[in-house]
């Protein structure tokens, strides 16, 4: 497919049109500008998980995404562990529900002899998202999912503990979708229905896995113009 993948990259420059039709954009090492690609494209897909807004901000930050988009932010635990493995590979979206949490714990998959188990904190746990407030240690759901339900009884030494960040977006469903292209360039004044641009697709809670390969489904019809099947729920505020 010829896809390449460009880590700690940044976007330094966009270059369109007379008329504002995307043409390409440079590519750089982070912080290192100078040194930078030209990457040819019509669209730009920013999909950055619970970072979405703040990437799009430094994309287009006249729209606001930081204030005009929502972005519901919550700790999740990731326990990774060594020991019994999950033999039925067809068990590795495996969902679960804890006596502990209305939250669901879900087996992320395993890699050589490691199990990946991620979980939502309980909600009474789900304030607002702060980074500036100091984590505490508790024994998370997805560490007992590992302990007790997946690992038969691996002692808890051998687990290594994480936390991530996710988000969900209005009404707790994500956003799929093309940011309208006068938002992005006054010059598409009138010209909305244009297919190419800027799109969105976060707050996908513990599903982001899960659903990509249907999102890129999604939006690869909207690039061309095609229904995506999937309704105005996920449409841009």
């Amino acid at each position: 497919m010829d896809v390449k993948f460009r880590f700690r990259q940044e976007l330094t420059n966009i270059e369109k049109t007379k008329t504002a039709k995307l043409m390409s954009v440079d590519v750089a090492r982070v912080g290192n500008p100078d040194r930078y690609v030209e990457v040819p494209c019509h669209n730009l897909i920013v999909a950055a998980g619970a970072h979405t807004p703040d990437a799009l901000h430094e994309l287009v930050p006249w729209i606001e995404p930081r204030t005009s988009l929502l972005n519901i932010k919550h700790h999740c635990d990731i326990t990774r562990t060594k020991g019994h493995m999950i033999a039925d590979i067809e068990n590795l979206g495996l969902v679960i529900h804890t006596p502990t949490s209305s939250d669901p714990v879900i087996v992320s998959g395993q890699s050589g002899e490691e199990l990946k188990v991620a979980s939502v904190r309980p909600r009474i746990q789900h304030v607002l998202f702060d980074d500036s407030e100091p984590e505490t240690d508790h024994f998370s759901d997805a560490a007992l999912v590992a302990r007790d339900q997946l690992s038969n009884g691996v002692e808890s030494t051998k687990f290594k503990s994480g936390v991530a960040t996710i988000s969900t977006a209005q009404n707790g469903l994500p956003l799929i979708c093309k940011i309208p292209s006068a938002l992005i360039d006054d010059r598409f004044e009138g010209e909305d229905d244009n297919s190419l641009g800027f799109y969105i697709a976060y707050g996908f809670g513990m599903y982001g896995t899960t659903m990509s390969l249907g999102v890129a489904t999604a939006i690869r019809a909207m690039m061309f113009g095609q229904d995506a099947g999937i309704g105005e729920a996920f449409d841009y505020p």
